[in-house]
């Protein structure tokens, strides 16, 4: 560092005797102040400590606490969360989501035609689930019901073609949507009706009649499940236009479906609207 001091101590005494020196070193274009202290001190500078330093350091002449950083600090580095992954979005924090595996549609088959009412929408998923039933615009339309690694959702749905995917949440990461699943709905044609159960209503477990109408030249009414699987045939009251079907239904997941259609004399009808009910113990 140097002494600063002397530029002080003989100020006074050069000022008067060398008159006019800053002008003579603004002639010469040479850095004012470490010219000036040069003048000032008779050419001769004072040293006090000698120290090498790593890189070029500027110095100010008469201000010895200043000193000017010529190594650039180095700023830590961000380190990554170890926060595990609640959503897909946390992906780009560092965390790693693994998402699930898409569930799976098994019914409604796909293009199958569905008698406006209640359709019954059905699949499987992982174990511990939660699965939301979208529509084809991604928007939610219904939680489904899930039992172990079974899904069940069922609604009314007016006339037309239908579209639907299904996601799973498992551990609050959602999977990417299944596949689209369609299927259209349709006024019946010939079809058979159910009067009893009504849609919505509760039995105790046992022995349940089913009832309806249908047309006075049927032949035969099959009672069907949700998949269109067979329960059995109806006995009909000659020629009355009606028919009933005595069936013994378990508690089980709890929610029944059934429908039901008629054979008359060269076709069969379409099946009638779905009816849901429920069997408690």
């Amino acid at each position: 560092m140097l002494e600063a001091g002397y530029c002080k101590k003989y100020q006074f005494w050069l000022k008067n005797r060398y008159g006019g020196y800053q002008r003579c070193l603004r002639g010469l274009g040479t850095d004012s102040r470490s010219s000036e202290l040069s003048v000032l001190t008779g050419g001769f500078m004072r040293v006090s400590a000698i120290e090498t330093p790593r890189k070029p350091q500027a110095i100010v002449p008469g201000d010895r606490s200043i000193e000017i950083m010529t190594s650039r600090e180095q700023v830590p580095k961000k380190s990554k969360s170890n926060k595990p992954a609640t959503s897909l979005t946390d992906i780009g924090e560092g965390a790693v989501a693994s998402a699930p595996v898409p569930p799976t549609i098994t019914f409604p088959l796909e293009l199958s035609k569905h008698i406006v009412g209640r359709v019954f929408l059905e699949g499987t998923c992982l174990q511990g689930a939660r699965v939301e039933v979208w529509n084809f615009d991604n928007s939610k339309l219904a939680n489904a019901t899930v039992t172990g690694t079974r899904w069940i959702y069922s609604r009314k749905w007016d006339a037309g073609d239908k579209h639907f995917k299904v996601v799973q949440f498992v551990a609050g990461v959602p999977s990417a949507p299944s596949p689209q699943r369609e299927f259209r709905v349709t006024v019946g044609r010939c079809a058979p009706l159910i009067k009893s159960p009504v849609d919505g209503q509760s039995f105790k477990e046992g022995l349940i009649r089913i009832s309806g109408t249908c047309w006075t030249e049927a032949m035969e009414i099959q009672v069907l499940s949700h998949d269109n699987s067979q329960l059995g045939i109806a006995t009909m009251q000659p020629k009355s236009g009606t028919w009933y079907f005595d069936y013994s239904f378990d508690v089980g997941s709890g929610i029944k479906h059934i429908k039901v259609r008629q054979i008359i004399p060269g076709e069969t009808s379409d099946t009638s609207g779905m009816v849901e009910f429920r069997v408690t113990k």
